[in-house]
C-alpha cells in the first residue's frame, strides 16, 4: 500500500484515512478530534514558534523518546481549524512514515518527499471530512455556500478542505456549485 508505484499518493492517503476511521469505529459523518487521539496515544503536542510560514508542524521520534508533534504557531495553518488539519496530517506521518523519517535539519531545510506530503494531506482531508459525507451534501445543496459553512462547523475543517473533498468525491456537481467551490481554492495546483 505505501509504495510509490501501486496508487497515487492521494489514493493512498484517502485509503488509509478510511481504514483508520473504520478502525476507530467512526462513521463518515462523525467528527474526529485529532488532538484527543494524540493525547490518548500519549503523544505530546507542543506549540513552538519557528520563523517559517511554510512549516506547520514536525513529528519527531527516536529510539529513546517521542513521538511528539511540534506545531508552529507562526505557520500558515498552526491555529484554529488549520491546527486540526495539521494534527491530522501529522497523524498520517506517525502511522505511515516512522520507518522513513528524516533528520529535523532536513525537514527544516525543505527536504521532504512530495509524495509523502501529498499522501499526508489527502489523509488529513479524508480523516477530517470524508468525501462520502461531503460530496452528497454539497451536490444536494440549494445554497452551496451555506452547505460549505454547515460542513465546516460539523467537521471542524476549513472551507478549502471541504471544497477539495466535494470536488474529489466523484459526485456530479452543477456548474454553479463547481464555480463556487473553485473560489475557495487559493492554490489549485494541489489536489
Amino acid at each position: 500500500l505505501c509504495g510509490s508505484g501501486a496508487a497515487s499518493a492521494y489514493d493512498q492517503g484517502y485509503e488509509v484515512a478510511r481504514w483508520f476511521r473504520a478502525h476507530r469505529g467512526l462513521r463518515p459523518e462523525d467528527r474526529v478530534e485529532p488532538e484527543k487521539i494524540l493525547s490518548d496515544w500519549g503523544i505530546e503536542v507542543e506549540d513552538v514558534a519557528i520563523d517559517c510560514k511554510q512549516l506547520d508542524a514536525v513529528s519527531v521520534w527516536g529510539p529513546g523518546h517521542g513521538p511528539a508533534i511540534l506545531v508552529n504557531r507562526k505557520g500558515l495553518h498552526g491555529r484554529s481549524l488549520g491546527k486540526r488539519a495539521t494534527l491530522a496530517h501529522e497523524i498520517a506521518h506517525i502511522l505511515l512514515d516512522r520507518a522513513d523519517a528524516l533528520p529535523v535539519a532536513e525537514v527544516l531545510g525543505g527536504r521532504v518527499s512530495p509524495f509523502v506530503e501529498a499522501r499526508a494531506r489527502a489523509f488529513a482531508a479524508e480523516f477530517l471530512a470524508p468525501r462520502s459525507a461531503v460530496g452528497p451534501r454539497i451536490a444536494g445543496a440549494v445554497d452551496p455556500a451555506a452547505a460549505v459553512g454547515d460542513l465546516r462547523r460539523e467537521f471542524g475543517a476549513s472551507a478549502e478542505i471541504i471544497a477539495w473533498q466535494a470536488l474529489n468525491s466523484r459526485i456530479g456537481l452543477g456548474a454553479a456549485t463547481l464555480a463556487y467551490l473553485r473560489t475557495l481554492l487559493p492554490n489549485q495546483g494541489r489536489r
